[in-house]
């Protein structure tokens, strides 16, 4: 039997369209009869980094930089890292709004041209910018910056003056990401892409600064999730990590013995970014996910079941779904 958590960040965090939850009952019963428990509401990555027991202190970056490069070069990374992110930057009358590349193409040809527009400003300082694949950009430092920064995740569609780099050197890592936006904006690669119809890289995000941890304690039989970062943690924790599937049956076996399993669907965070998508994520959810789920307790091949978003825990075994008193309510009452 399994015992199965699903690691779901943004689940909650906007609603839908009240006549779409018609068609999702099966997660509003789980909901419903699950034991529930708040916990601290946290950042994407550091809500990640405690389903693997991995909590840095609270005043610094999760060390993304350093976790993803593991996976994007498959060996340990030595020294300081940081995460260099290529975004667009849209400027109206009130603010400044950030989209990660996950709103624009970006190909392997177009990264590696705008990061030699940069690659003398780095040097200068003695750091080194990596280009591994297109969307993930990375920085080595000769030391550990004096800054929090904040994760990609949590700027994305939003104004970035409340997100800006803060701590003692931050005056200085202001002054290098104007500097990088003004070379980027004469970027010849970047008037080919306007002229291709496709956004101008005009700057980079810098989040997630840190060394590699040591090695994590195991805590899951396997883990299924296509995530950088989960990644990075299962390695460290020597943990499988498979990819993520389409849907619940594929991670159960005919022969499946007791394990513990966790599931990371950080395509909800994305969705939660780009609210058109929210309602089409929910259905998703529904159908491929929470009705078969919901049958395997029903038929006691599920042991346990347990919701995780960044601020909240939905517990459910098949004793739960005996407590018909716990009277389901309508999706959106759920969302904060």
């Amino acid at each position: 039997m399994l015992d199965l958590s699903l690691f779901v960040p943004g689940l909650f965090d906007s609603e839908i369209n009240v006549e779409d939850t018609s068609s999702i009952p099966s997660l509003e019963l789980l909901l419903a009869r699950a034991s529930q428990s708040a916990i601290s509401e946290e950042s994407y990555n550091r809500a990640l980094g405690n389903q693997f027991g991995f909590l840095p202190a609270e005043q610094s970056d999760i060390p993304v930089a350093a976790i993803g490069r593991l996976i994007d070069d498959d060996k340990r990374p030595q020294g300081f890292w940081l995460r260099a992110d290529p975004v667009h930057l849209h400027a109206d009358k009130k603010s400044l709004s950030l989209l990660d590349a996950s709103n624009f193409p970006l190909t392997q040809h177009d990264a590696l041209a705008l990061a030699a527009c940069l690659q003398q400003s780095f040097n200068e300082i003695g750091w080194e910018l990596e280009v591994p694949v297109p969307t993930r950009w990375y920085v080595k430092t000769n030391s550990l910056p004096s800054i929090q920064t904040t994760e990609l995740q949590e700027v994305t569609g939003q104004d970035i003056s409340q997100y800006l780099p803060t701590g003692d050197d931050s005056a200085v890592w202001r002054r290098l990401m104007n500097e990088l936006q003004m070379l980027l904006h004469d970027a010849d690669i970047n008037q080919l892409r306007q002229e291709r119809g496709e956004l101008p890289v005009n700057s980079l995000w810098l989040w997630g600064s840190g060394q590699l941890p040591s090695l994590l304690e195991r805590r899951w039989s396997r883990v299924y999730s296509d995530d950088n970062t989960t990644m990075g943690l299962s390695m460290l924790s020597n943990t499988p990590c498979l990819p993520l599937p389409l849907s619940a049956e594929e991670i159960f076996s005919d022969k499946e013995e007791r394990a513990k399993i966790l599931i990371v669907m950080s395509e909800f965070q994305t969705a939660m970014l780009q609210r058109q998508l929210r309602s089409e994520q929910i259905h998703l959810f529904e159908t491929n996910w929470c009705i078969y789920l919901l049958n395997q307790i029903q038929r006691g091949r599920l042991n346990s079941l347990t919701i995780i978003t960044r601020s909240r825990k939905f517990e459910i075994k098949k004793s739960s779904l005996l407590k018909i008193w716990k009277r389901t309510k309508m999706f959106n009452k759920h969302v904060k």
